[in-house]
């Protein structure tokens, strides 16, 4: 809703409704005489026309003295929005430009967190342009982005975490473009941002701390995921490589599989850390991808390592001495090839080799900024780029996503678009019909989202008739099972929404899976997580129909899945259907006790059992306790028990909790029974959130259970079995 729409009638007199109503007015106007437009030329000079025209009367309004709050923050945003318009298409001018528009929005106090956003968003977005460029003209413009935006730094009203995004970027950039710190841009720039920074005295400058590493001693130790406590001082007379990796760099393993290859008759040794993860996935991940050399996760390290040498991603070279050679923060990057050459001359030759593939590599640009390269429809995807960004950056505003989707529709009108830049503002065009949609969505929740969305999905069958379906436009359609999820929730007819969403989930993985139109996505991971999500949804429902429901959707999906060599992702949705088949059954679990006792369910026939999967880092899962303790007491004399299984890989925390706490109840320890040889029962029920809690009655069969916690619903539950 516009907020200054108590000023729309046209016919007022008073000045300043006139002069708001008109910088209202002009944000559509572009809409009505697009028709003339037959160039990119002529579609670029409307822009900048309106453009003008936001700036001049936002100044207007804003020069008054009697503007609300409400009002000058939405005069602020046009005139940004106007700035946009107005150079958005030329991108050598772009940032000096709309800098003059930037600080004028400064001074305006209800524009603060506006100006901020768009501050940091301008960072990110010229801090990309250095991957693009070559070493030397790196530097050279490096140094004028520093001068840029460190000025900026506690100049932002009440922007304490802005001011440490822009410094943390300003380090980071800093420190990608002087890999091993020997150009001194790391130090450089922490001195500069010293001087405007005052947090950074207190000592957070771990990249700083990473750069001044060579010819120390490197500190590092931590268990394997094969259980092996390793620590580097064991390693002395042996070159030792240290890749800071994580799972979802796995472009990054065939180059360090490679390096390994050509160093494997030599001294030098491999462990590389884990900064992300948990134990059990990156030892999966290391088997699944044969990662060379010993790996270590941060979460069996004594030290997070990743934060103390201020990188997850760096590399460090340590030599036979237990010194450090040279850091990197690119990771694997060609300097590390050069310097293993001083240290294994015979291996020069295919570590040259390996250095010009890291080249290549590294070389690539980003998926945007390559379709941006021929004129005159560079300009236009230049704007397009820059307008969708500003219109995400502000309060949503009807008039500017009318803006968005008009460019679209005239940029595919022209003759001289490439097949790639086709393609590019397609998908754009179906991205921003999407966000109206889920705009509708949220103004009219009794309609089926389905409904609303419609002129996404035909804008999705046209763009697929001629040949243009990629992962993003795969995404847009997943999304929309999201609102419906939601729908459900609320509306009296779920069976048909159940199959609806059903129906729509089925077809997509199909198609995905077949690689229809050229799809195939690279990971099952979203829909893997919507099959999970729709399933939790099912079982929270109070509907007779949605154990069933669920029983049917994962007897459809299993096999699709498996179709797609997804094995893991199948295991964990026939986990979650074993779960979905309890109800009326046998509940399962054996397991230690913290005093080191065994315990298993079957022991408590005749009475009823409470069954509570949680963790000392959940705040649900301890915020549920005071009530679970309160109905322990209630009933723990007339046969009620409760075991609580503790999925905490931290046994000591989970003894200290217990000896903080003093609960009455079994507590199991998933991490003591796993070290006995019994089952994962988080896995072997396919629990994805906790707490998840299951309710036995006195013959040991689950009659209710839950994800989260939900208080009313447990108590109901007992207080039938108890007759109270």
């Amino acid at each position: 809703m516009n907020p200054l729409s108590k000023y729309s009638d046209m016919y007022t007199v008073n000045s300043l409704r006139s002069l708001v109503f008109f910088v209202t007015l002009t944000a559509v106007t572009l809409t009505a005489g697009s028709s003339a437009a037959n160039s990119a030329d002529d579609i670029a000079a409307q822009y900048r026309q309106q453009g003008e025209t936001l700036i001049t009367n936002a100044d207007k309004a804003l020069a008054r003295s009697d503007l609300t709050a409400e009002e000058k923050l939405y005069l602020a945003e046009m005139k940004y929005w106007g700035a946009v318009c107005r150079f958005g298409a030329d991108d050598k001018t772009f940032n000096a430009d709309i800098e003059p528009v930037i600080s004028s929005l400064q001074k305006i106090p209800e524009a603060a967190q506006q100006y901020q956003t768009i501050i940091i968003w301008m960072l990110h977005r010229e801090q990309e342009a250095f991957r693009q460029m070559h070493r030397a003209d790196a530097f050279r413009d490096f140094v004028r982005f520093r001068n840029k935006y460190i000025p900026l730094i506690s100049g932002i009203s009440e922007g304490v975490s802005a001011d440490f995004y822009i410094m943390a970027e300003l380090m980071n950039t800093a420190a990608s473009l002087d890999s091993d710190g020997s150009a001194g841009l790391v130090l450089s720039t922490a001195e500069q941002i010293k001087t405007k920074y005052s947090p950074l005295d207190r000592g957070n400058l771990e990249i700083v701390h990473r750069v001044q590493m060579p010819e120390k001693e490197m500190v590092f130790d931590g268990t394997s995921t094969d259980g092996q406590f390793i620590d580097i001082k064991d390693f002395r007379g042996k070159t030792v490589v240290i890749p800071f990796f994580s799972p979802a760099l796995e472009t990054y393993n065939p180059l360090l599989k490679k390096l390994s290859s050509i160093l494997r008759d030599t001294d030098c040794v491999f462990i590389n850390y884990a900064g992300d993860g948990n134990a059990k996935d990156i030892g999966q991940f290391v088997t699944k991808n044969k990662c060379p050399g010993i790996t270590v996760c941060r979460q069996e390290s004594s030290n997070d390592y990743g934060r103390t040498y201020g990188s997850y991603r760096a590399l460090f070279l340590v030599g036979q001495d237990g010194k450090v050679i040279k850091t990197y923060s690119a990771g694997l990057c060609q300097g590390v090839c050069e310097e293993l050459k001083k240290i294994f001359p015979d291996k020069t030759e295919p570590l040259t080799q390996l250095a010009a593939e890291i080249e290549q590599t590294e070389m690539k640009p980003a998926h945007s900024d390559a379709l941006l390269h021929k004129p005159p429809a560079k300009q236009l995807l230049s704007l397009l780029d820059k307008l969708q960004a500003a219109y995400h950056l502000l309060l949503p505003e009807s008039s500017r996503l009318e803006d968005v989707l008009n460019l679209t529709n005239q940029m595919l009108t022209l003759p001289d678009l490439t097949e790639q830049e086709k393609t590019f503002v397609t998908v754009q065009r179906i991205e921003m019909l999407a966000t109206a949609a889920v705009l509708a969505i949220q103004e009219q929740p009794e309609v089926n989202p389905a409904k609303l969305y419609a002129d996404v999905e035909q804008a999705i069958s046209e763009a697929a008739a001629e040949g243009i379906r990629n992962e993003k436009t795969f995404s847009i359609e997943l999304n929309l099972l999201y609102p419906m999820l939601e729908f459900l929730k609320h509306t009296p007819d779920k069976g048909e929404i159940v199959k609806e969403i059903q129906s729509r989930y089925i077809k997509l993985l199909t198609a995905s899976a077949e690689g229809k139109d050229g799809v195939r996505t690279g990971s099952v991971s979203p829909p893997l997580n919507f099959a999970i999500d729709f399933t939790r949804t099912l079982q929270e429902l109070r509907w007779e129909g949605a154990l069933t429901a669920g029983i049917g959707f994962l007897e459809a999906v299993i096999p699709l899945i498996e179709e797609r060599d997804e094995q893991p992702a199948a295991e964990t949705l026939t986990k979650i259907k074993r779960r979905f088949l309890l109800t009326g059954k046998p509940f399962e679990l054996e397991g230690i006790l913290l005093n080191g006792e065994e315990i298993s369910v079957a022991d408590f026939k005749g009475k009823v059992v409470l069954v509570d999967f949680w963790a000392t880092w959940c705040p649900s899962c301890r915020g549920s306790f005071p009530n679970k303790v309160i109905q322990y007491e209630k009933y723990k004399d007339k046969g009620f028990e409760v075991v609580a299984y503790s999925v905490d890989a931290n046994v000591d925390a989970l003894r200290k909790y217990q000896e903080q706490h003093k609960f009455q109840w079994k507590n199991v320890s998933a991490v003591l029974s796993a070290e006995k040889g019994f089952k994962d029962y988080e896995k072997f029920y396919g629990i994805w959130g906790i707490p998840t809690t299951y309710l036995l009655d006195r013959t040991g069969k689950v009659v209710f259970m839950q994800v989260e916690s939900n208080n009313g619903k447990l108590n109901e539950a007992l207080q039938k079995i108890f007759g109270e």
